[in-house]
């Protein structure tokens, strides 16, 4: 995971950045949301259509997934970076 302000690799853990402080709690938010709709993709695929279900809503929760993973972090960086 990338910190918001410094754009350094941090861990997921914890509460703050560990070189700039600077507040994660957004983006493990956004990382938690991102792997929900993958798995709640598969499972309600599942659920509503079987196998091919299951097949068809892992596909769609892994493109929301790969959506929020490309476009959502750009965009909260760019919004917290406008704040300051």
């Amino acid at each position: 995971m990338r910190c918001l302000l410094c754009a350094k690799k941090v861990p997921f853990w914890g509460e703050g950045c560990p070189y700039c402080g600077g507040d994660k709690s957004v983006a493990q938010a956004l990382r938690m949301a991102s792997v929900a709709a993958l798995i709640g993709g598969a499972v309600v695929g599942a659920i509503l259509g079987g196998w091919y279900g299951f097949f068809l809503g892992g596909v769609l929760g892994c493109l929301v997934c790969f959506l929020i993973e490309k476009f959502g972090f750009k965009a909260l960086r760019h919004n917290s970076a406008s704040d300051c």
